[in-house]
């Protein structure tokens, strides 16, 4: 078989989600979600012909499909929760936290934009009435709207304040649960309090350092091996175990699970850690082009004589930007692709050097400046410092 043949019998054993502006399809096309994990399963026949026809300018009504997030919710589900713990039992117990915790805040403090049950009006309407031709009486802001939604992150200061909470929270635990040892009159608690204030601590602790990009297994086994040799005691914790691939009903096992079991092993002989690439994305961005070569075409046909490839990345980060969907990311990635493939750059481009004389830096977090260090802050180009345009400092 083919490579060409092969990609098509990916596209085809895969599964795909729809979605509709900022929401999912539900199973057998019922209703919507604003999560990935709840969003039905459909294959690309399935996908093709529930997102078309496409008119001159795409899908109709905004409508699109893409590669699904593994296994989620099978076609008849029975259970989502339990659904959604064997799709990711084969990860690493802190993997799957981090995941499933950012998925579940996101839908926390996403909310659809509500629409009058009268007239459809939003919120913002200017009249408190409904306007003609709809009866002349209060809107009632009680429908949500099919995919608009709203976005209210609270930041890393709630989340330390969260944290801290839940901190107290044991430690109260654990003062009745010695006030009782000592057989001292006062409110009691017993073995299961702690040990639900002790996963919630776990949990606003993942929340907290997902903030500041801390990979906790790795974090925690530095620190602890540091304070050994820091003491003299010959106590280590060895290296986490990187993560299996999932497979789901599909038969990724057989084709999306081993792109990323050779990209892993790649990346392993090199001697670099497995934190420092993501296969999955990789593998997102593959699944996006198979995606675009069935409903598109060849992206020789297009590209750069019909379409600029450049403007589209900074399209897609401004989107990025804009919604926090990381799907924009992969898609960046593969405009910035087909610019490297088919460059629409006046005068063409070519692979040069990018050693750290020629790199521009990278921009701090605050957005200023630019400056040539190392991730753990060391210079690596004296003191050198490019400012950005408009940067005063």
């Amino acid at each position: 078989m083919s490579m060409t043949e092969q990609a098509v019998t990916v596209a085809q054993e895969a599964m795909y989600v729809i979605r509709k502006g900022g929401y999912f399809y539900r199973p057998n096309a019922q209703g919507y979600t604003s999560s990935e994990a709840e969003a039905g399963r459909y294959t690309l026949a399935e996908a093709i012909a529930h997102s078309q026809p496409n008119g001159p300018d795409g899908p109709r009504d905004g409508m699109d499909y893409m590669l699904a997030d593994g296994p989620g919710v099978p076609r008849e589900p029975t259970d989502t929760r339990l659904a959604s713990v064997t799709s990711a039992s084969a990860e690493p117990f802190l993997v799957q936290l981090r995941r499933v915790n950012s998925d579940r805040y996101e839908a926390w403090i996403t909310n659809p934009i509500m629409l009058c049950e009268h007239c459809g009006a939003d919120a913002s309407a200017r009249s408190p009435v409904c306007k003609p031709p709809f009866d002349n009486q209060p809107h009632s802001f009680k429908r949500p709207h099919p995919y608009l939604t709203t976005r209210n992150d609270a930041g890393i200061m709630f989340d330390a304040l969260e944290l801290g909470g839940e901190v107290g929270e044991l430690l109260n635990i654990v003062k009745k649960l010695e006030r009782e040892e000592r057989g001292w009159r006062g409110s009691r608690a017993n073995p299961a309090d702690f040990a639900d204030e002790c996963a919630d601590v776990l949990i606003c602790l993942d929340k907290l350092a997902r903030r500041r990009n801390v990979d906790l297994a790795a974090a925690t086994i530095a620190k602890f091996n540091a304070t050994s040799d820091k003491v003299g005691l010959p106590h280590r914790l060895a290296a986490s175990p990187e993560p299996v691939p999932a497979t789901n009903q599909a038969g990724e096992d057989s084709a999306r699970g081993k792109a990323v079991a050779a990209m892993r092993a790649y990346i392993a002989s090199a001697g670099v850690p497995l934190t420092e690439f993501d296969p999955e994305f990789a593998v997102r961005m593959m699944g996006a082009m198979m995606v675009s070569f069935h409903k598109y075409g060849r992206v020789a046909d297009a590209y750069p004589l019909k379409f600029d490839a450049a403007s589209d990345v900074r399209a897609r980060m401004a989107k990025y930007r804009e919604t926090g969907n990381r799907h924009y990311l992969v898609d960046a990635a593969n405009f910035a692709m087909i610019e490297a493939m088919h460059s629409g750059r006046k005068g063409g481009s070519q692979w040069g050097t990018n050693d750290a004389a020629d790199s521009p830096g990278r921009t701090t977090a605050s957005g200023h400046r630019l400056v040539q260090e190392t991730n753990d802050g060391a210079r690596i180009m004296g003191e050198t410092i490019l400012h950005v345009p408009g940067d005063e400092a």
